[in-house]
């Protein structure tokens, strides 16, 4: 039989035993999250750079050509 002065104790080694367990998944799952995330805006940053570099070429050509057209 369990008595009244012994079930608190219970109760709080299962609070103690239990979020520990519970509390490391969730943190590896927001660190697992947060890598994703920042692996997402990586690709993201360089794609955009990518396209950018992309249209300022692109522009620049045009630009020498139209700049290479009055002296024709």
């Amino acid at each position: 039989s369990i008595s009244a002065s012994s079930f608190p104790d219970f109760v709080k080694i299962r609070q103690l035993s239990m979020p520990e367990s519970t509390g490391r998944r969730r943190r590896r799952r927001e660190s697992e999250l947060r890598s994703a995330v920042r692996r997402q805006a990586r690709c993201a940053q360089t794609c955009a750079q990518a396209v950018v570099s992309a249209v300022y070429h692109r522009l620049k050509s045009l630009d020498i050509a139209l700049s290479t057209i009055p002296s024709l």
